[in-house]
């Protein structure tokens, strides 16, 4: 597919009813499988008869893009979530199942597909969300080496601008932290924080905020389960953000690229040997390649095998429910829901989807398995094509690996030896200003958000990792 065919899904989307939750595009599905024929793929939250329709909301059974008529098809998705966890309430991914999957073991080294957690500051020590690490990648500016989540597992819940302003103390006065900045990333059995890992006195989130505070000190040895920090992540905007880049609008709607974050990596957690690898899937046996932008835009027509391991669903990919792509190009609009589980929508371009090809097989991912990585077995050789971040009834949805290693600024890793980001000493910066708009923004640098705080005093550190 090509640019302008995006483009156009992405307008078919915005302007398409409520009740059409993505477009994109894929092969046309008849009697429950797929035919050689592609076409423009649209999801509904529930597929209803046509009757039953208004004739202004019926999709047409074929549609001119460019001068050129594509046929259509019309495909239950249900609701939309990002696929992360909330802590407070784990049962509701983990419960059902009666035998875990490995990936939520305590596991060292790490490697792709364990189950991680967020542990977050703001006023007091908050719950983060809980997924999966998708993958061990480098950080292009520094060559260190880092984690790849989603920035809703690293954050949790949708992390435009809107979602971190906190007063801390009298509005006049105005201290101001960034409000899920901090965040710590734990691998292991308790996810919860400190408790049955510390003694109350060296509970690390106190330790924490001192320092970021401007004082005390981190002693990364306190943190048994602590693999590393959130360095930075994309922000997620809402659909009418108003903070959001001008860029991203299409037709006033505005339209994320990727759920990213990245995570500064202790090197005590990392093996040269074995953290390239994902969990249980025997299919990777060196240090995976990433997917170009061609062989990504020409998944639907190549229809390649697909596999993922996730902390919820665990590895997947080999028989009888093998995974595969069901559209490229995939326009969507996703719930993320907070700890109260009421929903903010997001709307993505340009993502893929991908289903279980057994129709009797279930949970092609589910929530607790955002973050993973979608692997694709593309001429013989087994690539990574995205990171996945959302979940539907029997389909699942990734952000692009290019578009994450673009806008992320992160690269594939060789396996080789590499650098390590001093995560117990932060760079600090001064800006001057306050939340009122004087001076410079202080919870944005460039294009990503970091760690640190900010008063309204003349000037005060930014701690940025």
């Amino acid at each position: 597919m090509n640019s302008e065919l995006k483009t156009e899904l992405t307008k078919l989307h915005r302007d398409t009813s409520e009740e059409v939750v993505s477009v994109g595009w894929g092969r046309k599905i008849t009697g429950g499988s797929k035919t050689e024929e592609q076409c423009v793929m649209f999801g509904v939250r529930v597929k209803k008869p046509l009757d039953e329709i208004p004739e202004e909301e019926r999709i047409p059974s074929t549609i001119t893009i460019e001068g050129t008529d594509y046929k259509t098809d019309v495909i239950e998705v249900g609701p939309v979530e990002a696929a992360a966890c909330d802590q407070t309430t784990l049962d509701n991914c983990y419960g059902w199942q009666t035998t875990s999957p490995t990936n939520q073991n305590y596991t060292r080294p790490i490697k792709g597909g364990l189950r991680i957690a967020s542990k977050t500051i703001d006023s007091v020590s908050s719950q983060g969300g809980s997924g999966t690490l998708g993958l061990v990648a480098v950080d292009t500016a520094t060559n260190s080496l880092v984690g790849i989540t989603n920035a809703h597992v690293g954050t949790y819940g949708l992390t435009g601008p809107g979602e971190f302003y906190q007063n801390l103390s009298n509005p006049n006065v105005s201290q101001w932290r960034v409000k899920k900045r901090i965040s710590w990333i734990n691998q292991g059995t308790n996810y919860a924080g400190a408790t049955g890992i510390l003694p109350a006195s060296e509970n690390p989130y106190d330790d924490l905020k001192v320092h970021f505070d401007g004082g005390g000190t981190i002693n990364p040895a306190y943190y048994l389960h602590h693999i590393g920090r959130v360095i930075r992540h994309i922000p997620i905007y809402g659909y009418n953000a108003p903070d959001a880049p001008a860029a991203g609008y299409v037709g006033g709607v505005f339209y994320n690229d990727v759920d990213v974050a990245v995570v500064g990596l202790y090197s005590s957690v990392v093996d040269v040997n074995e953290s390239w690898k994902q969990h249980d899937l025997g299919v990777v046996t060196s240090p995976p390649e990433w997917a170009s932008t061609s062989e990504i835009d020409n998944l639907v027509s190549t229809d390649p095998y697909l596999y993922s391991s996730g902390a919820t669903t665990g590895a997947k990919g080999d028989d009888p429910c093998r995974l595969k792509v069901l559209s490229v190009g995939t326009n969507v609009s996703v719930a993320y829901l907070d700890t109260t589980m009421v929903p903010s929508y997001a709307r993505f371009k340009n993502v893929i989807a991908f289903t279980r090809e057994n129709a009797d097989c279930t949970y092609p991912i589910w929530r607790g398995d955002s973050g993973s990585s979608l692997l694709a077995n593309i001429g013989g050789t087994v690539k990574v094509i995205g990171l996945v971040f959302a979940t539907g009834l029997t389909i699942g949805y990734a952000v692009r690996i290019d578009e994450v290693a673009s806008i992320a600024e992160v690269s594939r890793w060789d396996g080789g030896a590499t650098n390590f980001l001093d995560l117990a000493n932060p760079q600090v910066i001064t800006l001057s200003g306050n939340q009122n708009g004087g001076g410079a923004t202080p919870w944005k640098y460039g294009d990503y958000w970091y760690a640190g705080f900010y008063s309204s005093s003349a000037a005060t550190p930014l701690h940025l990792l």
